[in-house]
């Protein structure tokens, strides 16, 4: 389930205005649109049942422990395990990769 929800974490991605891999800087409301796509990947992902895990996982991965993430604000009592694992190795993946090559 976890392998799942990592494919589909940034499923609600297509909603926003580019890739931030092709820009060096995003504007401020860049950045508004691209906070959304957590939102839309729970939107995307919680109507299906048999994903209820897998979105809450994927959905919830740019929450911080601390409520200051998005797009809920969920706090350290309230975030699910596999999300906190998801935004560990979403981060690492962010530091680790060559963004400017990732799409070949």
């Amino acid at each position: 389930m976890f392998g799942i929800a990592a494919y589909l974490h940034d499923l609600g991605s297509w909603r926003s205005l580019r890739d931030p891999r092709e820009a060096d800087r995003l504007t401020q409301a860049e950045w508004g649109v691209m906070r959304t796509h957590a939102y839309y990947t729970y939107q995307i992902l919680n109507p299906i049942e048999v994903l209820n895990l897998v979105a809450s996982w994927s959905s919830l991965h740019q929450e911080r422990l601390d409520g200051s993430g998005y797009p809920f604000h969920i706090g350290e009592d309230d975030l699910p395990l596999g999300a906190r694992l998801m935004a560990v190795a979403d981060v690492f993946t962010g530091i680790t990769e060559n963004r400017r090559t990732a799409r070949g």
